[in-house]
């Protein structure tokens, strides 16, 4: 898929992410990017959605989205988001397992740019980033808001980070422990189950 493939892909996903007058969280994780494209492997969905966004990335990797959010804003918000993308590569790389420290998001996210995995925001970043997300919550309380309420901030100490943390609050490894938890509970079927102690 192309960029712009995967910016409708996305974007038609949010339609079964919120809807009107709930928060809208822009979770994406390796599975989530195979369902919204259809590839089967996880893995392959992702290595699809990053080579895609390396195609097009110049110097500064996110300078061509977030002027496509400046168009797509003037434009009235004509058409699918087309910066969706961008913000799916922050939020990886707060999901992916993180490279270096436990807490680290910018190694992780050099690397799914294809750049030298620094722990050092990459090149534009402070200032493209933050204005997507902003963008983003700007539609979300206008003609996005059928899609639901804005949920992206940024705080301290992450002030550029925060905004892709609060989208990704656990990492894909956590998301499938808790899958396996979940699917290994059994149901109560409305009686007390018996514990063991």
């Amino acid at each position: 898929m192309d960029l712009e493939q995967w910016a409708a892909a996305l974007h038609d996903s949010l339609a079964t992410r919120g809807g009107p007058g709930r928060l809208l969280y822009l979770y994406v994780d390796r599975a989530d990017l195979a369902v919204v494209s259809g590839l089967a492997d996880p893995d392959l969905a992702l290595d699809d959605l990053c080579g895609a966004f390396r195609a097009e990335q110049t110097v500064e990797p996110f300078a061509r989205q977030a002027r496509a959010a400046e168009q797509w804003r003037r434009s009235g918000w004509v058409g699918p988001c087309p910066f969706l993308p961008a913000l799916a590569m922050t939020v990886l790389a707060v999901t992916e397992e993180p490279l270096g420290s436990s807490h680290g998001v910018y190694r992780r996210l050099n690397d799914l740019l294809g750049l030298e995995p620094d722990a050092k925001e990459p090149p534009g970043y402070s200032s493209h980033v933050p204005q997507m997300w902003q963008i983003w919550n700007e539609w979300l309380t206008t003609e996005g808001a059928h899609y639901g309420r804005p949920s992206a901030r940024s705080y301290p100490p992450y002030v550029y980070q925060g905004w892709a943390r609060s989208q990704g609050i656990i990492r894909h490894r956590e998301r499938l422990l808790i899958e396996d938890f979940v699917a290994g509970v059994p149901h109560a079927r409305g009686r007390d189950t018996d514990r063991a102690t």
